[in-house]
């Protein structure tokens, strides 16, 4: 059999703790002593084991890690004491992890015979009133074992499995847990024996996760079926299903329908009995409710920009208020888009310009952006000046002047067709960003160079901006996992093989000098190798980037922390902030189709991030062209985890919005997609309007979240506020009270303050005596698809009349003028009714100054 895991009989859940506060809180403190009376005031956590070596004899490698507080680590020493297992050696860690005052211990157990699992007791000779006891329950750690996978075809999936495969296969080798990017139908299976001594306790297969689903045989017997990428599973294997003391296969069909798919996670167990050991030295997360972190406060207004703090958790104005910001990713100064600019010899200022005309006009508060670091950087993580980052400059000037906030990414890694052969990112995959040590002074050095360059436009150095509000380390960083490593194959990297070994092979060898010899190297010690890898990687970015002065908030993503030990490195780092996403309905074309608000509800989030505000980097409704409820739902959903700053990926410039030739499922533009365009206004009003941590019924279909409200079989989004009504398309649904005097209304087509049969926007603003009104040009849309052409593009603006009439009874008779250059130019009419083109008009009570021609 194979050792398990040992863990601390008595847990506390001391959310939100680092991991090493959690050591504390989960040690066992005998004679009632205190951890505050301790020398040593936490002491002691138990972590899994490893796989047995013989048939009469259960080995268990247990890891001991102990934390003591002090400004130095003292020295402790460890001392065992066990019922029915003898201890074969005791030594420590080659290196403490000294940011968090931890030390390791490495802790080798052996029993014999057929008896019962034995406990153990783990004090310090030093401090013998702070200890741990726990059983050690008996196992098989599949993680361990040699596997072996066969794909069976695209066009396979789960719910047609009944049987396992038969007859010859080309089984290939595969050390899980691992992803892979086959969609369709995958099977892996390994092999075990369970002592016949084993026989009278329950077996069960427990597996963490597999994306997405899964159907498990034993010895050919469907032990259970699953289809829900992070859902644990546990099955009970039936003891007709087994034979006892011979061997065994275990084999499990994987259904994976886009995108990555594998069975990825640790534990992967067959417990003997009904304890279930812990998977790792970090404890799972407890979830936490917004409302039970911290009390929503007021908002403080935006500008005049001035510096963000972060106040136990809550994002603040340093002179206070609390932040709510809502804008877009947008990136003419890189990638294709830059490209599709330039090809057509649109010039990329003028393309800016007008887009940001459009930003103010939306209300856009902030921007978000991923540099492209491939473009601008060489192998050493030199700056390279270039019309990439004169454009990134240009950009940020007109974000200064503009009074919108930036939320800079520093480094995105990603390949772009401007993309530098030698830059650092080019020649590192990204899962060696974080794990190979070798790369990191390229980064750091980039950081400094790019934070400290002067902005040609404003005359500033970068960080200096007055909009610069926020940074994020890397756009979605990725890492390698056990199997991975362990086995040298670095996998998809998007890079040459030899780029790849060059940066596996320097993992490897710091992973093998993390551990005593190669009987260690199972997943619970690498975890422990990769938090504490991650954890400083973090911590040394930040610091590059805190030495140029840099005082803004700092964020690192949650992307790829599907694993304990990853979150757990980022809550312990020393970043400001986390920033995640959310794409409902996945990445893939068309989903106007499907109603995807139930994916929206309320939730609660991973209390080791109590202590972080809360960000979002992306999100989009995707592959959406009609549909228009998505966007106010989502913001209710990012109040709701306590989202402080949400950014949409990503917005098309307009100069190039009628063919959307960039990141074609994500399609937004104020001109060329207004109903969807409103949609978003709608939940910019919804974030900035309720409270963080507000709770909502979130029924499958119409939705109410006051001021907001979304339908999806209507098809209708809405703002009802005191001062603001919006909706996103015309509808006859109202569900919330119509604001009586409304001083802002934003329609496509008539509603319920104006009849109006053009399709483009229309938003009117109201000042007392006067009122402006901008209607934006009628949209034909030629094909119904997500990607067109120059030649064959999706949407023609058409400069079309329609009658214009307002419906608010002191405004009827006002005085219409329109926009002529730097003119107003009077219209015949009265608002009550005239004849509108698209452009800008003002409306002027009789009562007011005269101010048209």
């Amino acid at each position: 059999m194979t050792l398990l895991a040992t863990d601390c009989h008595r847990v506390l859940r001391a959310a939100p703790l680092g991991l090493f506060s959690l050591l504390c809180a989960c040690a066992a403190v005998r004679d009632g002593a205190t951890a505050a009376e301790s020398r040593y005031p936490a002491v002691v956590r138990l972590v899994p084991g490893m796989p047995l070596t013989q048939p009469d004899v259960v080995e268990w490698r247990v890891l001991v890690a102990v934390r003591a507080e002090g400004a130095a680590l003292p020295t402790v020493t460890p001392r065992v004491q066990t019922q029915g297992a003898e201890v074969v050696s005791l030594r420590p860690e080659t290196a403490a992890l000294d940011p968090a005052r931890v030390t390791a211990f490495f802790l080798h157990l052996r029993a014999r015979g057929k008896g019962g699992a034995p406990s153990i007791t783990v004090s310090l000779k030093e401090a013998p009133e702070c200890s741990a006891t726990c059983k050690l329950p008996l196992g098989i750690d599949l993680s361990a074992l040699q596997w072996e996978s066969w794909f069976e075809g695209k066009d396979v999936r789960s719910p047609s499995v009944r049987a396992t495969p038969t007859g010859e296969r080309e089984w290939k080798p595969i050390r899980l847990p691992k992803l892979w990017e086959e969609e369709g139908l995958t099977w892996v299976r390994t092999r075990f024996v369970v002592p016949a001594a084993g026989k009278a306790e329950t077996l069960r297969v427990r597996l963490r996760a597999v994306d997405d689903g899964d159907v498990t045989f034993v010895n050919g017997h469907e032990i259970g079926r699953t289809m829900s990428w992070d859902a644990q599973r546990d099955y009970p294997v039936p003891p007709d299903a087994v034979r006892w003391g011979e061997e065994n296969e275990l084999c499990i069909a994987v259904d994976n329908p886009n995108a990555g798919g594998g069975v990825y996670r640790v534990p992967l167990l067959l417990t003997v009995g009904d304890t279930l050991p812990a998977a790792s030295v970090f404890p799972e997360a407890a979830m936490q409710e917004e409302s039970e972190r911290a009390r929503p406060t007021p908002l403080g207004a935006r500008l005049p920009f001035r510096k963000l703090v972060v106040r136990e958790g809550v994002l603040r104005y340093a002179d206070g208020g609390e932040v709510a910001l809502w804008g877009v990713n947008y990136y003419p100064q890189s990638w294709t888009q830059y490209g599709s600019l330039k090809k057509l010899g649109i010039d990329h200022r003028r393309s800016l310009d007008e887009d940001f005309a459009d930003f103010a006009q939306m209300g856009l508060d902030i921007i978000r952006i991923h540099v492209f670091d491939t473009e601008i950087s060489a192998g050493d993580g030199n700056l390279i000046r270039n019309e990439h980052l004169d454009l990134l400059d240009y950009l940020v000037a007109q974000c200064d002047k503009r009074g919108i906030c930036l939320m800079l990414t520093p480094m995105a890694w990603w390949w772009s067709p401007s993309a530098r052969p030698d830059s650092f990112s080019q020649n590192t995959p990204k899962q060696a960003m974080s794990m190979w040590e070798q790369s990191w002074e390229a980064q750091r050095n980039y950081l400094r160079q790019l934070l400290t360059h002067k902005n040609p436009y404003t005359k500033r150095r970068l960080v200096d901006e007055p909009c610069l509000v926020l940074f994020e380390v890397i756009n979605e960083p990725t890492y390698w996992s056990y199997g991975d490593v362990t086995t040298g194959t670095p996998g998809e990297t998007r890079l040459n093989d030899e780029l790849s070994t060059r940066a596996m092979e320097g993992v490897r060898k710091k992973w093998h000098a993390f551990v005593p010899d190669e009987t260690w190297q199972a997943p619970h010690v690498f975890a422990y190798f990769r938090y504490d890898l991650v954890r400083r990687y973090v911590n040394a970015m930040i610091d590059a980037m805190r030495a140029t002065g840099a005082a803004q908030p700092i964020a690192y993503s949650s992307f790829g922390m599907a694993d304990v030990d990853l979150a757990q490195a980022v809550a312990d780092s020393n970043c400001d902030a986390i920033t995640m996403s959310a794409y409902p309905g996945g990445l893939r074309d068309l989903t106007d189709g499907e109603n995807l608000l139930s994916q929206l509800g309320n939730a609660p989030y991973d209390s080791r991030f109590a202590a972080k505000a809360r960000l979002v980097y992306e999100f989009d409704a995707p592959g959406t062209i009609r549909r228009v409820g998505m966007y106010p739902a989502l913001a209710r959903h990012w109040r709701n985890l306590g989202v402080q700053v949400a950014c949409q990926f990503q917005y098309d410039a307009r100069a190039i919005a009628n063919f959307n030739p960039d990141w074609a499922i994500h399609y937004l533009n104020l001109w060329h997609t207004p109903e969807k365009a409103a949609s978003f206004l709608i939940g910019g009003e919804v974030f900035r309007r309720l409270p963080r941590g507000a709770e909502f019924s979130t029924p499958e279909d119409d939705q109410l979240f006051p001021p907001g409200a979304v339908s999806f079989q209507r098809n209708a989004a809405l703002l009802c506020a005191d001062d603001c009504y919006m909706q996103a398309r015309p509808t006859d649904w109202q569900p919330l009270p119509l604001p009586k005097s409304p001083r802002h209304l934003v329609s496509v087509g008539t509603c319920p303050y104006f009849e109006y049969e053009g399709t483009g926007v229309a938003d009117l603003r109201i000042d007392d005596g006067a009122a402006e009104l901008r209607l934006l040009p009628d949209v034909e849309r030629r094909k119904y698809g997500l990607s067109g052409t120059p030649e064959d593009p999706l949407t023609v603006l058409h400069e079309n009349e329609h009658p214009f009439r307002l419906r608010l009874a002191d405004w009827q008779q006002a005085r219409v003028a329109r926009k002529e250059r730097d003119q107003w130019v009077r219209v015949a009419g009265t608002a009550g009714e005239f004849v509108a083109r698209p452009g800008t008009y003002r409306f002027l009570r009789q009562n007011s100054k005269e101010i048209h021609k």
